[in-house]
């Protein structure tokens, strides 16, 4: 197969490029950057005026061609601060280059949130209609909406909370605990995190399969952060006396920036792909054991 990946750049576009090329598949996949321009890593950045945009053409031929939609800012404080900016690109810019790719001929994955719900509620069916509180949620249910509807073959996978590796927060919080500094996690934000690798396999799967429509990804479970924090602690070996959980209203978040549930329900990951998220605690121990290896090397 043919593979576009528009936002190489980041966690999901970088990890789907590595594991398609690992099985030789031809991979173009796209750049911020201009240092790093290639012939296979054209430049796009979705901050600029589309005419500039640079889409290789993949279409025509036998061999079907899926592009993957990951490029988006998706920090929700920035979305709240800067809405019409970010809706240019989180919305109306990811609208107009999948109607650009979908002309090309090319199968459209776009990557979502669960924040295209409210979360007052836990395993929100693919089916119910969206019910955004952020302005990130809402970015993504317009882009959702105006993708769907460019054609009858368009994806959207939604996520919850994608924990790489390495996570810099975690990273924080385990350096200082090793110096007998305490740590504050918030004990009213939660997340049902998910792992890149499984993220990746799903993304894969719905573009190979060519499936239509929405596919969820979410943790079983929403846990809070001081719970995660406990538990990488433990893991650790550190103090369990240094974690004091606070309330995330103190850091300045809303009550729509920290629902009380994140989990979304994945009856068509597990029917149609065979995949089944493992547990928040499963998920957290691939970053205790990237810690370990780091340290060790």
């Amino acid at each position: 197969m043919k593979w576009l990946l528009l936002g190489g750049d980041g966690l999901l576009g970088a990890a789907l490029a590595d594991r398609l090329d690992a099985q030789d598949e031809d991979v173009w996949a796209t750049t911020r950057r201009a240092e790093s321009v290639t012939q296979r890593r054209p430049m796009l950045d979705l901050t600029l005026d589309p005419a500039r945009w640079q889409l290789p053409d993949l279409g025509g031929g036998d061999e079907p061609a899926v592009a993957v939609i990951s490029a988006a800012v998706a920090s929700l404080q920035r979305c709240e601060q800067e809405p019409a900016g970010t809706r240019r690109i989180n919305a109306e810019h990811a609208v107009l280059l999948a109607r650009r790719l979908v002309e090309r001929g090319l199968r459209v994955v776009f990557v979502s949130s669960d924040r295209v719900y409210d979360g007052t509620q836990a395993h929100r069916r693919a089916e119910e209609p969206t019910c955004p509180v952020t302005e990130y949620g809402r970015q993504k249910a317009t882009a959702e909406r105006g993708i769907l509807a460019l054609s009858p073959r368009a994806c959207v996978v939604r996520l919850t909370k994608v924990l790489d590796r390495r996570v810099a927060l975690f990273d924080q919080w385990r350096h200082a605990l090793a110096d007998q500094r305490a740590i504050t996690p918030f004990n009213d934000m939660v997340m049902a995190p998910l792992s890149v690798d499984l993220v990746v396999r799903a993304l894969e799967a719905a573009g190979r399969r060519g499936l239509d429509g929405i596919v969820q990804v979410s943790g079983p479970a929403d846990v809070t952060y001081e719970a995660a924090a406990r538990h990488l602690a433990r893991r650790w070996g550190a103090d369990a006396a240094l974690i004091r959980g606070v309330s995330c209203r103190e850091a300045g978040f809303t009550p729509q920036l920290a629902p009380p549930h994140t989990t979304l329900d994945t009856r068509r990951l597990r029917d149609e792909l065979g995949m089944a998220p493992a547990a928040a605690w499963e998920v957290l121990e691939g970053v205790v054991r990237s810690a370990a290896s780091r340290g060790a090397s």
